[in-house]
């Protein structure tokens, strides 16, 4: 009778690992989709977009708001910088403890940054899912220059 017992609770003990780690997958999963439609939410609303691509690229085109973060380049979480980015993230549906800029192009070194280098200036989600401007394009939107498009990492 105990060893038939210890195997019922064996595989109960299973079965429930199993759940369990299904749910958390089902969880992980769940959340990565909803960066995406978060972003793609206000990629296609052009005035939100707008309103953060200016308050974004002001800090490319004022060389030295990035050059206390301790680091050349790389995604900086919004709550490293000493100077906050004037954006209500809980507005856009980003939480603030994942939100993170990223400003990426030709030389481009966060102690001195020259606009004329910059490729690209990406909001979003830390290292996972972002909002991408591609700056100094030839196509408008509006009286700002830019295009954008969101890049989600892979699952």
């Amino acid at each position: 009778m105990k060893i038939g017992q210890s195997i019922i609770k064996g595989a109960i003990i299973v079965v429930v690992t199993l759940v369990l780690v299904k749910g958390f997958f089902i969880y992980m999963d769940s959340e990565f989709d909803d960066d995406c439609a978060i972003l793609n939410k206000i990629s296609k609303n052009p005035v939100l977009s707008d309103a953060v691509f200016r308050e974004i690229s002001f800090y490319y085109r004022e060389p030295k708001l990035l050059s206390n973060i301790g680091r050349s380049t790389g995604v900086v979480y919004i709550e490293e910088m000493d100077k906050e980015i004037e954006i209500n993230w809980d507005q856009l549906g980003i939480p603030k403890r994942h939100a993170a800029i990223e400003i990426k192009g030709k030389g481009v070194n966060y102690s001195y940054i020259d606009p004329e280098n910059v490729e690209e200036i990406r909001i979003g989600f830390g290292y996972r899912s972002h909002l991408v401007y591609a700056v100094n394009t030839d196509k408008k939107v509006g009286n700002l220059q830019y295009d954008l498009y969101v890049e989600c990492s892979d699952k």
